[in-house]
């Protein structure tokens, strides 16, 4: 973020003007903490809620311009959308003194740089997490749209528990754009800018790509690429060289690292990763392809000296273009030994000059012929072996292999679907091409058929599921439907294969999404006997619920009445209450003897009963005898006669 004062200044601090300061009725200014660029940084303290921060406040040079005032104020807005645990947040901004400033959270610990060259080496490992974490910050801020265009690692801050935090986003646009309005020169740390901002002044996301592969390159190196030469030569060789491949300082670190911060350093922005979230994907690929012995190797470790950029203001005079350099020719003395001395050219005749001539050329040719002998071993074609065919072959087979033929080599691994875990894939460069004597080979072993784990979304939505495979690199295929009395409609009732599974990385799942309860039409079972209407409905998915009543019209056993009635719609599992019949209901004939007909008549009616007379004399008309006897039982709507007299 900011480099710390010398310590000359820091007994100087009581002269600073803002010491001391109630800004805005609300911070207190207690002390200078570091200067930077673009601003200097103090300690002060929030007296509305008693806590301390970051006071940054802008150089006066650039509070001067009434257009940098606006745009400093609009790109801190900007930054301030961003909330991330990744990034320093900001609180609040305003004027003080005519100069913009920002108050930001205090963070307790050092700048990346700083705790690098304190705490010793890391680890390829940690220099890889090191480096996700900072991505996982530049992909929140680049969702909001906001780019950094400073990224370095003073603005890059390590707290105590070793998380990352980055500062100053969006804030080097400001300055940049004023700048080039009135200086035609651009802001920024020339050692990490990208080279379409040095040609024409364009950033994006892919400027902070690539201001992080070189951050990722001067951890792996322990050297900053280009190290502190002049500004502009920096500059230049970032438009018209690529980064050096880091094992070139660290000769251990595996190709994948190389391609990494090749990928992420490219000099075209179009072949970097388009975003910071493809880089960290890209990123976790490469450490998973690494193996844990090698992410456990330590890193040199890195300068504290950061780099030393000359002013913005400063002209920096480049040599003529086409300027020859002489440099001096040494004699080459050739001594030969023996016991006999050269003679003096007065004591030469002409047959010993001749001699001469002759030795001497046979002496050139042997050290031509020597010459030539030496070229093509060491860097002409007898210098190139033919890589050999190991693929398929165990590790110990190949290195043996290429041990034959003097070829040192290393191993990396890698997925594959033809070949075997722990044989050879292949080998790079590959089998049949040359290879120089004093090269490396790449021995590229298979981990065997990528499997992945099939992931839990029952309960899920479609597009939830579908979501959560594509995370885990799962490949979805159709979507079944079934009827489900439990998982709601449009649910994920199971995937197929199921959660757990492990499957392969280019096989598809299955989603089994729920319709809902299944509708059932209702069956019509009234007068059906009561076994063949429980087995009815229960063939249909439906619970019967089973009353009974007497009935002088149905069957005894027969089912009286149902609801719901047939035709109705109903949902598996539930139920439907049936009324069977117990048929006529037994009642006590009623004593008639000695009544009247019409009276006995009457009494039997209305006990339920059918009666039939039977007339003997019609004289007195007084019932004589009946049957069924008074008291018995019998069922309702019986025939009743009864004799009358």
């Amino acid at each position: 973020m900011t480099e710390t004062l010398p310590s000359e200044e820091r007994g100087t601090q009581i002269a600073d003007p803002l010491i001391n300061m109630m800004i805005d009725e609300r911070y207190r200014v207690i002390s200078r903490m570091a200067r930077g660029g673009m601003a200097t940084v103090y300690v002060a303290r929030d007296e509305r809620l008693d806590r301390l921060v970051a006071l940054k406040v802008m150089h006066p040079h650039l509070a001067e311009s009434e257009q940098f005032t606006a745009r400093f104020r609009r790109e801190a807005r900007s930054a301030a959308k961003v909330s991330h645990p990744r990034i320093v947040p900001i609180y609040d901004q305003g004027v003080v003194q005519g100069q913009g400033y920002l108050v930001m959270e205090l963070v307790d610990g050092p700048d990346l740089r700083s705790f690098l060259a304190s705490e010793g080496p890391l680890t390829l490992g940690k220099a890889l997490d090191f480096t996700a974490q900072i991505l996982d910050g530049l992909a929140a801020a680049h969702r909001a749209g906001v780019v950094h265009r400073d990224l370095k690692p003073e603005n890059i801050l390590v707290d105590s528990n070793e998380s990352l935090r980055i500062v100053d986003f969006g804030l080097a646009r400001a300055a940049s754009e004023v700048s080039v309005s009135t200086t035609g020169s651009i802001m920024g740390t020339v050692a990490y800018l990208a080279p379409e901002v040095a040609l024409n002044g364009v950033s994006d996301a892919r400027t902070d790509i690539f201001a992080l592969g070189i951050i990722l390159s001067e951890m792996l190196t322990g050297r900053l690429p280009g190290g502190n030469e002049n500004p502009v030569k920096v500059a230049l060789s970032r438009v018209n060289e690529d980064i050096p491949a880091p094992s070139e300082q660290t000769e251990w670190l595996p190709i994948e690292i190389d391609e990494l911060v090749s990928s992420f350093c490219a000099r075209s922005a179009a072949e970097r990763p388009a975003s910071a979230i493809d880089a960290l994907a890209l990123l976790r690929h490469t450490k998973e392809s690494i193996p844990a012995e090698i992410l456990d190797r330590d890193l040199p470790v890195v300068a504290q000296t950061a780099p030393d950029d000359a002013p913005h203001d400063m002209t920096i005079p480049v040599g003529k273009a086409g300027r020859t350099s002489v440099l001096p020719v040494q004699e080459l003395v050739v001594q030969t030994s023996g016991s006999v001395s050269a003679p003096n050219s007065r004591q030469l005749t002409a047959k010993s000059r001749t001699w001469l001539i002759i030795t001497t050329i046979l002496l050139l040719t042997a050290a031509i012929a020597l010459g030539v002998w030496w070229w093509w071993q060491q860097y002409g074609p007898g210098s190139y072996l033919e890589v050999p065919d190991v693929a398929t072959m165990t590790v110990a087979q190949a290195e043996a292999s290429l041990a034959d033929l003097n070829l040192a080599s290393h191993v990396s691994y890698e997925n594959s679907d033809d070949i075997p875990a722990d044989l050879v894939i292949r080998t790079s460069p590959e089998a049949g091409q040359p290879i120089h004597k004093t090269a490396e080979v790449q021995i590229i072993v298979s981990k065997g058929v990528l499997m992945l784990t099939v992931p839990e979304v029952s309960g899920l939505t479609p597009e939830q599921a579908e979501s959560l495979f594509a995370e885990e690199g799962i490949s979805l295929g159709s979507t079944a439907e079934e009827w489900s009395e439990d998982v709601a409609a449009g649910t994920v009732i199971r995937s197929d294969p199921t959660a757990t599974t492990s499957i392969r990385h280019d096989e598809d799942v299955t989603l089994i999404v729920s319709k809902g309860r299944e509708p059932l039409p209702v069956p019509d079972i009234v007068n059906v006997p009561r076994a063949e209407a429980e087995a009815t409905l229960a063939d249909a998915g439906f619970v019967a619920e089973v009353s009974e009543e007497y009935n002088n019209d149905i069957a005894e056993g027969n089912v009286v009445s149902q609801t719901p009635v047939s035709g109705q719609t109903l949902h598996r599992g539930d139920a439907i209450a049936i009324v069977v019949s117990k048929g006529p209901e037994f009642v006590s004939v009623p004593d008639v003897y000695g009544k009247r007909a019409d009276e006995a008549t009457a009494l039997l009616e209305q006990a339920g009963f059918v009666v039939e007379v039977n007339r003997i004399a019609g004289f007195f008309s007084i019932v004589g005898s009946q049957s069924p006897a008074a008291g018995e039982q019998a069922r309702r709507g019986t025939t009743v006669t009864i004799t009358v007299v």
